[in-house]
């Protein structure tokens, strides 16, 4: 059974060694709220969740807001 090619344009690049992703979604947010950042499937082709940039975002500064009222700090 082949699956369905996420990235279709040949090989993609390799994340940096140093990859924040925190940074990208909070980046993109900014340009492009509104669109998909993340599908969860349950199997091929049957979404299970989809997020935008904006909703894991907000997931992503909730979290934030969680560990520093519990006394974590940055970095």
């Amino acid at each position: 059974m082949n699956s369905p090619a996420i990235f279709q344009n040949g090989k993609p690049e390799p994340c940096p060694e140093r990859f924040n992703i925190a940074a990208y979604v909070l980046a993109a947010t900014e340009h492009t709220p509104q669109k998909v950042a993340l599908e969860i499937l349950k199997a091929p082709g049957q979404l299970e969740k989809s997020w935008t940039f904006s909703a894991l975002a907000a997931a992503i500064q909730g979290t934030a807001t969680g560990l520093k009222q519990r006394g974590l700090s940055r970095g």
